[in-house]
């Protein structure tokens, strides 16, 4: 995992089988997406990319405290995922700290900022495998277009000519220590 919760406790709200196949950076009328990376130094933290990571300030070493801040034009439900270069997946945002039970997925309104690991009470620490990692934002209207509790998402193509989701994926390079 690329992200990983210090904490002992699981990120996962259930357990998830089935794949389902998204796009990276799905538009829908009305909606703007936005997805932040910050990095934790002695005075806090500050950030390291908006959007595409893919340069020298996207290499983070295993082991720092990252926090992922995002923001939607309209209100409706997120998801956050974190997925590693070997396909494992994690789903950040809603978790059990932020939600009690088994969010499908966190109502957010407009405008608004939401930044998940800057608390004490959920931290996001960038774990191995070491090499490019994606962090995934999925916006819906509504709560029941939202990922099935049982899927995963799986940056791809997504087959359906007019998916209800907007998307947005932010791409970083977990390196070891120096």
């Amino acid at each position: 995992m690329a992200l990983c919760c210090c904490l002992t406790a699981t990120v996962h709200a259930q357990e998830r089988t089935n794949a389902r196949e998204v796009n990276p950076d799905q538009r829908q009328s009305g909606v703007a997406l936005s997805l932040q990376l910050k990095v934790r130094d002695g005075n806090g933290f500050k950030s390291v990319c908006d959007g595409d990571c893919d340069r020298d300030l996207g290499k983070l070493p295993i082991g720092s405290q990252v926090a992922v801040c995002f923001k939607a034009t309209a209100d409706g439900y997120a998801t956050v995922w974190n997925m590693d270069r070997n396909g494992g997946f994690d789903l950040i945002y809603p978790n059990k700290y932020s939600h009690k039970g088994n969010a499908r997925g966190a109502a957010v309104k407009a405008d608004t900022t939401t930044c998940i690991g800057e608390d004490n009470n959920f931290k996001l620490l960038v774990g191995p495998p070491a090499g490019l990692s994606q962090v995934y934002l999925h916006w819906t209207r509504t709560e029941a277009e939202q990922i099935n509790p049982a899927d995963y998402p799986v940056i791809g193509r997504d087959a359906r000519s007019s998916p209800s989701y907007a998307s947005t994926t932010l791409r970083y390079n977990a390196e070891q220590k120096k």
